[in-house]
């Protein structure tokens, strides 16, 4: 039980520590401003570092795939207007625990389709998706196929990591692929296992869209696989090929996708000003500040990307558009993640949300499609006041809560009896906290 009072004699010392990190965050903001405006008055100087010195740096950095004049010239994004369909997928997941009667996991997939400017029903449902076995959980079953006939389909599979939140390192700072397969635990492989299982289903949902519709794919967080970064290329690769072959079909089909992420903490398009700030002859990271937390080329740390572009644009403005840096995205070829800010506006709670917009390049290549990506992601953000009204639908149908997880065991143990297996019961830890002595 939390102690409140207890508790409350603590928090007037976080509250001071929050109005100093206001106060650095002004000056921090201050000092990207004035690096900013070098960098559009000479564009070439950190062009020529980028080129050069790019792969030698310990961070990871963007790169513009808009010249810096366009920025104050581009376009204010209007919300999508006619006939059109929006898909979105989101997904949440049950551990595995010894303790519980059973050890397998549970991944359940939220699906949403909108028709707009039709007489169609939406869709609103969800598909569950039960792990178990040896791989680990290398088994899975669809709620279409008994319990009893399980479809063994093996690790590795294709991922995309939830969030573009990577393993917890400084911000922006590159991972070495110096591990194996085996060195992902359960818990990440069960997260890229739920990413895989969102893509599939929201490909599939924007496959079976009539082709003549006007359609956008919206994914709930980031669409560079994070999660792959400890794994070499040669661990890498069985699980991109599926990743690649879906966002294939999207291309084929001519249906933008847009990874959604809300408060982002990258700082990728802010890394790029660094490069003119490096005091050295090259900027060889590993040369000359190997391990250094407070390099002297980021006096801005650890200013995040959307608080910097949140200082510069309007409702309804974006920034430019860049060229993800991550190393993992190596193979995507001509469906390398591409990203840009975009201010959509205030919503329920009367505070602007800048919001972190990814694209495979194919899309952002394409005028048509990353105007009707951008048009549909801001009418579905007003149409949510706030937030992407089909990404919300979404997450709410793909939550398992407390009372889903019981019957989700219970019906196992219901099976089990019935399969005539005995000593089907949970760990007494598990017993005892469900009871309870007080």
């Amino acid at each position: 039980m939390l102690d409140l009072v207890k508790l409350s004699g603590q928090i007037p010392a976080f509250t001071r520590h929050l109005q100093q990190e206001s106060k650095a965050s002004q000056e921090r903001l201050r000092q990207a401003w004035q690096v900013f405006e070098r960098w559009q008055q000479e564009p070439q100087v950190w062009q020529s570092r980028w080129v050069e010195w790019g792969s030698h740096l310990s961070f990871v950095c963007a790169s513009p795939a808009e010249p810096p004049e366009a920025w104050g010239s581009l376009p204010k994004v209007e919300p999508l207007q006619g006939r059109h369909t929006v898909v979105a997928t989101d997904g949440s997941q049950i551990l595995p625990s010894h303790h519980e009667i059973a050890y397998c996991s549970l991944i359940n997939v939220g699906r949403v389709v909108l028709h707009y400017g039709t007489q169609e029903w939406p869709l609103l449902d969800s598909q569950p998706l039960l792990l178990y076995g040896d791989g680990p959980l290398a088994q899975q079953n669809r709620s279409d196929s008994p319990l009893s006939e399980p479809r063994a389909e093996g690790l590795p599979r294709a991922p995309l990591n939830r969030r573009d939140s990577r393993p917890q390192r400084a911000p922006g700072e590159r991972n070495p692929t110096s591990g194996t397969e085996s060195s992902l635990g359960l818990e990440e492989i069960l997260a890229l296992r739920r990413s895989q299982a969102e893509l599939e289903e929201l490909a599939r949902l924007a496959l079976s869209v009539p082709r003549r519709r006007t359609t956008l794919a919206l994914l709930d967080g980031s669409l560079i696989p994070w999660g792959l970064e400890p794994l070499p290329q040669s661990a890498r690769r069985p699980w991109l090929d599926p990743i690649l072959a879906t966002l294939e079909q999207l291309r084929a089909a001519r249906i933008p996708l847009v990874g959604y992420i809300s408060a982002s903490r990258s700082s990728e398009t802010l890394n790029y000003l660094r490069l003119g700030l490096c005091p050295y002859l090259g900027c060889d990271c590993y040369r000359y500040c190997p391990g250094e937390k407070s390099p002297p080329c980021h006096p801005f740390a650890p200013l995040a990307d959307r608080v910097f572009w949140g200082s510069l644009l309007q409702p309804g403005e974006r920034s430019p558009l860049w060229r993800s840096g991550a190393s993992v995205l190596d193979a995507f070829g001509e469906h390398h993640v591409h990203c840009c800010y975009l201010n959509v506006g205030e919503g329920s709670l009367g505070q602007a949300e800048i919001a972190r917009l990814e694209f495979p390049a194919w899309v952002v290549q394409d005028a048509e499609l990353l105007q009707r990506a951008l048009a549909g992601v801001l009418s579905q953000v007003h149409k949510g006041f706030g937030y992407p009204i089909a990404l919300a639908e979404a997450h709410h149908l793909a939550v398992v809560r407390s009372g889903d997880r019981q019957r989700f065991f219970a019906l196992i143990e219901q099976e089990l009896l019935r399969a005539g297996l005995r000593h089907v019961a949970v760990s007494r830890k598990e017993a005892q906290k469900r009871s309870g002595i007080a």
